[in-house]
């Protein structure tokens, strides 16, 4: 028993820091395009995902912001690098969302 819950917590952790590491990675990105397509993606974990028309995955893991529910086909997102915001203009109508996978900066 004691076995299982340190193999537990210690997937907790690698998960975390495996998390923490994408959101930095995130965050980093610039990239500018409009929505083609959005999907949870069975094979990498039931990832939510978006794909530019500029050929950009965007993968959101644990994200609170609900940007992911919020978007469609058509939209267009920006990001400005080193800022963890995405600005979203829906037929003329922006909106922020910031985005947050559950990390301290």
């Amino acid at each position: 028993m004691v076995i299982l819950v340190i193999l537990y917590l210690n997937g907790q952790k690698f998960y975390r820091t495996l998390t923490c590491a994408m959101f930095d990675d995130f965050k980093r990105e610039s990239y500018s395009g409009e929505v083609v397509k959005k999907f949870i993606d069975q094979k990498n974990h039931r990832t939510e995902t978006v794909i530019l028309d500029n050929g950009k995955n965007i993968y959101f893991v644990s994200d609170t912001s609900h940007f992911y529910e919020k978007i469609n086909v058509g939209d267009i997102v920006r990001k400005i690098k080193n800022d963890s915001s995405l600005i979203v203009n829906s037929h003329g109508k922006l909106s922020t969302f910031n985005i947050y996978f559950g990390c301290k900066d």
